[in-house]
């Protein structure tokens, strides 16, 4: 049931939280969110990318973040989750992912250097945005060498 608030338009109903079982849940402690296997995992991640790639970027920023936390260091959350904060125009957070990827991943790709560019470019930081473009079109560059 939705209240109306304002000139009629319908609330969201207000949330409910799962808790998990035992004292903590009875209590009102913490929530634990449960365990997730591999295929759980490939099925929110090709979740998460339909989501970015329909234009809902926030909620797959939402659910990257929690995959992000239960199994860290995995690249695929991390760049997702890098996408979609572009997407969403969160640039300074981008950054910081990609910063994190770098970490993971240290060979830099070609889509790395794009995001770098974009998010350079938002931030008002026009050279680097500029060198990070030019190692994208140098990259494209040298793959197209490579096939012919």
């Amino acid at each position: 049931m939705s209240i109306v608030f304002g000139r009629g338009a319908p609330q969201p109903a207000p949330a409910t939280s799962l808790r998990g079982r035992g004292s903590g849940a009875a209590s009102g402690g913490p929530v634990f969110a449960p365990a997730l296997g591999s295929e759980d995992r490939r099925l929110i991640l090709a979740l998460a990318a339909q989501q970015i790639r329909y234009g809902h970027p926030e909620e797959a920023i939402a659910f990257l973040m929690a995959m992000r936390k239960s199994g860290p260091g995995d690249p695929q959350t991390v760049k997702l989750l890098a996408a979609a904060l572009i997407k969403a125009a969160h640039w300074a957070e981008a950054e910081v992912i990609l910063g994190e990827l770098s970490a993971l991943v240290p060979r830099s790709t070609r889509i790395s250097a794009l995001y770098r560019s974009l998010i350079a470019f938002h931030l008002s930081r026009l050279s680097e945005a500029s060198a990070w473009f030019a190692k994208f079109t140098a990259r494209a560059r040298d793959d197209d060498e490579a096939l012919s």
